[in-house]
């Protein structure tokens, strides 16, 4: 069991979306990896690692997935991303690599893994304050990808989705990251 904490607390700088590590007995200098890379140090006995409530509270957090609330919905907020039309014989939606000015009109793609079947969009900002809604669509029933414009905030901001899975249980799940309008820190 010392050996898989070890193994956790040292792939943690490896993994650029993990920002927090667990372990029973951490090294100092696994310890001063993982704080020195953005990650954190928690915790965790041999007895909770049995307990299958830690364990799944625990690999989410590994894996960047937000605890999951206010149900156990099986729905995974995959990535949100602002995308731009571009014509031609390649054409399509491409992802946007510069940050865009507030009030923009823009177009927002989220994926969502699972069988979803009603959701709700909307835009939170870095205090989890509910910024406004969203209105985003699949072009087809199959698609695990929804789109819409929607007016860029004047804040950071990353994007929440809540609904129901096709079993019925309900999901809140949001995006990883914080969009940073252009000109904003």
């Amino acid at each position: 069991m010392k050996n898989l904490l070890t193994i956790l607390v040292m792939l943690c700088p490896l993994l650029a979306y993990t920002t927090q590590v667990y372990a029973a007995e951490v090294d100092p200098v696994y310890k001063a990896i993982a704080e020195a890379t953005g990650g954190k140090v928690y915790q965790v006995t041999p007895e909770q690692l049995n307990d299958p409530a830690v364990l799944d509270t625990l690999v989410n957090d590994m894996l960047g997935n937000p605890v999951k609330k206010p149900g156990y919905g099986a729905v995974e907020f995959y990535r949100f991303r602002i995308v731009q039309m571009q014509v031609g014989a390649h054409g399509g939606l491409f992802p946007v690599k510069e940050p865009q000015a507030a009030g923009a009109d823009v177009i927002g793609e989220a994926t969502l893994f699972g069988d979803v079947k009603d959701v709700k969009f909307f835009l939170l900002d870095e205090q989890n304050k509910k910024l406004s809604d969203m209105t985003l669509s699949k072009e087809t029933p199959t698609s695990t990808d929804y789109y819409g414009h929607f007016i860029m905030p004047e804040v950071a901001f990353k994007v929440g989705a809540n609904g129901t899975d096709a079993a019925g249980q309900t999901f809140e799940r949001y995006s990883e990251n914080f969009i940073v309008p252009f000109g904003k820190k």
